[in-house]
């Protein structure tokens, strides 16, 4: 009866510690965004360290009119960043110039996917959803 015991505390303890690492934000995700005139592929750096969220966002553009160039902007760092009961969010400001813009983020995480919304600094809102990047082991 006492190994059944025993045997039940470590299952539990390796299934919450399972729980918990199945749904942390921390590594690389991807997200596509596409228009009539541009495209872009956005990459997201997720960090959770005692219990802080940190990261980067960078985004690539590229004009689908062969005429003109669009210059991708600097990586940002994450602002604001939580992290709790599996939910992300956190905000990024871009400067251009004098004027800074700053774009909020909101997600769920289920698996390697993070779904839920963008409101850029106008108050626009935006589906998203970002994969998380497997790494490749050599």
């Amino acid at each position: 009866m006492r190994k059944l015991a025993i045997l039940s505390l470590v299952f539990g303890m390796v299934s919450v510690a399972w729980a918990a690492d199945k749904d942390d934000p921390t590594g690389t995700w991807h997200w596509e965004k596409k228009s009539d005139t541009v495209e872009a592929l956005s990459t997201l750096k997720l960090e959770l360290k005692d219990g802080k969220l940190t990261g980067t966002l960078s985004t690539n553009a590229k004009s689908l009119d062969e005429k003109k160039k669009i210059k991708s902007a600097a990586p940002m760092k994450i602002e604001n960043g939580k992290f709790e009961n599996g939910e992300v969010s956190f905000t990024t400001t871009n400067t251009v110039q004098t004027k800074s813009y700053t774009t909020k983020y909101n997600g769920k995480i289920e698996g390697d996917t993070i779904k839920g919304s963008i409101t850029n600094f106008s108050g626009k809102k935006f589906d998203w959803e970002a994969k998380r990047v497997v790494e490749k082991k050599n």
